[in-house]
């Protein structure tokens, strides 16, 4: 339902990003190719990732002018997030839980007193902290700082409140532990947990009609909540997705194996990639200024496995 998504964004400055100045003077690596690591700025990258979250929802709900916020988390059934890691994820759907309380009338706000009254947190302060747009760009180099303190605060009390399980760990569940071999995918990372979860749920799990949130997210500057409904034969395209058997035939790495992979883009031992499937061959590391030659650095050239 596009029309009621969610969206924010701002200038993060010196969030998560990849700075081309940085390739300058770089040894390029065994394989020719330049070293693409991006910076995250920890605490401040964080603040940003559960601002851009919450401020999206803000907008979703505000779109919701016949669904009270509260009522739109309880029918949501499933929530998958853009999960650098799971804990990030697990924190940014568990902020917006509160964010519906904070928006959901004399109900939502009553419960969400209770809520952080457990946590030694004043329920207006939490309240009108949801309510703000903190400017997290004033805050770059003050390392102490933190936008949320009693949304953050709250949020410790509330992993041991038996309405974690339901309202947060439960809607998370469907492809969670798929995720956990796959690592940070990046702009695959909420796509792939979608595929993982609708895979797992249709082995079983009756969710014809459910309504799930699909978060977005991108370094740091936006956000972007989408309510979406599953619709009748689902499960049958669900069950063809392979996302389990794409995990099938894993090579575990020691640190030796993973630095060698890493610097070289191959392995003492690999195992054979399966039959039907495109790999990279090579990376190319040809260089010339000549007019009309070809520079293929860094390019990829795909082999088919037959």
């Amino acid at each position: 339902d596009l029309a009621r998504a969610g969206s924010a964004s701002d200038y993060r400055g010196p969030d998560f990003r990849k700075p081309f100045a940085r390739y300058t003077g770089q040894t390029p690596s065994a394989h020719g190719q330049i070293r693409d690591f991006p910076i995250f700025n920890g605490k401040y990258s964080t603040s940003c990732y559960l601002d851009e979250t919450l401020l999206a929802m803000a907008d979703l709900f505000a779109k919701d002018i016949d669904v009270a916020s509260t009522e739109r988390w309880n029918a949501t059934a499933a929530a998958f997030l853009h999960r650098p890691y799971r804990r990030m994820a697990e924190t940014g759907l568990a902020a917006s839980y509160l964010l519906a309380l904070a928006r959901g009338g004399e109900a939502g706000c009553a419960q969400l007193a209770e809520i952080a009254q457990a946590a030694g947190v004043a329920p207006a302060a939490l309240i009108a902290e949801l309510h703000e747009c903190p400017h997290l760009y004033d805050l770059v180099g003050e390392t102490t700082a933190e936008p949320y303190p009693a949304t953050l605060e709250t949020l410790r009390s509330l992993r041991t409140h038996p309405l974690y399980q339901r309202q947060v760990l439960d809607k998370m569940r469907f492809g969670d532990s798929a995720m956990h071999e796959c690592g940070n995918l990046y702009t695959a990372s909420m796509p792939g947990w979608l595929a993982a979860g609708l895979e797992e749920a249709a082995t079983g799990t009756s969710l014809d009609g459910a309504s799930i949130l699909a978060f977005g997210y991108g370094s740091g500057d936006a956000a972007e909540v989408v309510p979406m409904t599953l619709v009748d034969g689902w499960q049958v395209h669900a069950r063809r997705i392979g996302f389990a058997a794409a995990l099938t035939g894993a090579v575990d790495l020691d640190q030796a194996r993973y630095q060698q992979l890493h610097d070289s883009l191959e392995l003492d031992n690999a195992v054979e990639p399966r039959p039907s499937t495109f790999v990279i061959e090579r990376v190319g590391c040809a260089q010339s200024r000549d007019r009309g030659a070809l520079d293929d650095r860094g390019i990829e050239y795909y082999r088919f496995v037959q």
